[in-house]
């Protein structure tokens, strides 16, 4: 038995597994804790801290060495200091580096535009496929075929520097840079990138009011009462296709884009009718190769954790 562990900013959710196959599960609210340690404990003695011979625990920040730094909430992971309290190996990933580790094994997902019929001609099922999409930061991770089965590698590819495509796209980013100086793909593709991206278009169209909200900002977007959130929504998923197209050539992954996080489910339907394809397809040299790649919405909430078990059973295989 192993405790896997899938902790953002917002929610921290933590299982027991055998294998693959999830026993039990739980939820914690990730800022009631100021110690890592002590939230892995509590979630392990909520699931009965029973006897494991392994962990692996996904967070939502790099991984340096042992440790963990969570960009976006005020929590370390440490992996030794884990070990010694569990009382067993301990791994820590990525979160986007788990969902990759899942992704030979995703169990529900929703196709966001059409692909070309020839869309699996030159694909024989083991090709690199590529996770990516916006939480509480923009994550981005690969699975790669090997002869020892599929293994994941983790990415900072959300903080590469972002790629504006259009006139008004350069003058958000030119409102953006003087705001936040550089901006990445993260500044925007984010829950927190969404407000800053709704206060920037604000300030292009001459300052009209901006929400701070960004439950409120999608809300008001999708529904298409306020002009304002509905095309922060719309140049939103325009520019999460931009990323996609270039972040699916850079790692050629013609095995499929998987749009995960916890954002994107809550406007499936706007996403799969917005230019999030059209963009993804925009390229004048590569036009024809990404009409045929895949790409899909993750709208399994328990992948992210069968992917931290698939990836300490195969560290504990391959030491």
């Amino acid at each position: 038995m192993k405790l896997v562990a899938d902790i953002g900013a917002t929610n921290a959710r933590f299982a027991l597994a055998e294998n693959t196959d999830l026993q039990a599960r739980v939820t914690l609210a990730t800022r009631d804790f100021g110690d890592g340690t002590e939230l892995v404990r509590a979630g392990f003695d909520a699931l009965g801290a029973p006897l494991i011979d392994g962990a692996g625990l996904s967070a939502a920040g790099p991984v340096r060495g042992d440790i963990v730094a969570m960009t976006n909430a005020n929590l370390q992971l440490d992996a030794r200091a884990l070990a010694r309290r569990l009382e067993c190996p301990t791994l820590l990933l990525n979160d986007f580096e788990a969902v990759a580790w899942g992704l030979p094994m995703v169990r529900e997902l929703r196709p966001i535009g059409s692909t070309s019929s020839a869309a699996h001609a030159e694909s024989d099922g083991g090709d690199v496929r590529l996770a990516l999409g916006p939480g509480s930061g923009f994550g981005v991770a690969a699975c790669l075929p090997t002869q020892a089965g599929w293994q994941a590698m983790r990415s900072e590819a959300g903080h590469a520097a972002l790629a504006p495509s259009s006139p008004l796209e350069r003058e958000i980013l030119n409102v953006l840079a003087q705001q936040h100086g550089e901006a990445c793909w993260e500044t925007v593709l984010c829950g927190p990138g969404l407000v800053r991206l709704h206060g920037a278009l604000a300030q292009v169209w001459g300052g009209a009011r901006a929400l701070d909200d960004p439950a409120q900002i999608v809300a008001a977007g999708v529904s298409a009462e306020d002009a304002l959130c509905h095309q922060t929504m719309d140049v939103f998923c325009g520019l999460l296709g931009g990323a996609a197209s270039a972040l699916a050539l850079t790692f050629y992954a013609q095995g499929g884009v998987f749009l995960a996080g916890g954002i994107l489910p809550r406007f499936a339907d706007f996403l799969a009718l917005s230019g999030f394809r059209r963009r993804f397809e925009e390229n004048a040299t590569y036009h024809d190769w990404l009409t045929c790649v895949p790409t899909h919405l993750v709208v399994d909430d328990a992948l992210a954790l069968r992917g931290a078990a698939a990836a300490i059973a195969h560290k504990l295989s391959f030491p």
